[in-house]
């Protein structure tokens, strides 16, 4: 019996996956960052999220999928864990406010996250930093 052909297999190269090299680099971000933010206990993801709200006070839970570029069940899922660890409420007319106890979470959490910002500007430098900006730029447009 004849061996099968696959010729798209053979002459394909996942290493030059633009989406495979993209992920790469957010997992290793990922490591810097989490192991700088021990003892925050919760995900980068949500840490994100509380950020862009504890700076807006207030928000709508579609605004924050559009400024994230998050999913709508991502959103979902983590507003619902801050909500249930009382770090956000989701009042009657819908919005989602920040609480004290959620600003006393990114208080504790941005000397971390300026030192996990410090060692990936070191590791990245600025043309690293630049190179990550012209990307979005392009993406975002």
């Amino acid at each position: 019996m004849p061996k099968e052909a696959f010729p798209l297999l053979e002459s394909c190269n996942p290493k030059n996956c633009i989406v495979s090299m993209t992920m790469k680099i957010n997992r290793l971000m990922n490591k810097i960052f989490r192991k700088h933010l021990e003892g925050i206990d919760i995900t980068l993801s949500q840490l994100g999220m509380m950020f862009l709200i504890s700076k807006k006070e207030v928000i709508e839970q579609h605004q924050i999928g559009e400024i994230l570029i998050l999913e709508k069940s991502t959103v979902t899922r983590n507003l619902k864990r801050l909500i249930d660890g009382g770090f956000l409420l989701k009042k009657i007319d819908r919005k989602i406010y920040v609480t004290t106890k959620g600003k006393r979470l990114v208080e504790k959490a941005i000397p971390k996250w300026d030192n996990a910002m410090s060692e990936a500007r070191e590791i990245i430098k600025q043309n690293g930093v630049e190179a990550i900006n012209h990307l979005l730029n392009k993406l975002n447009t």
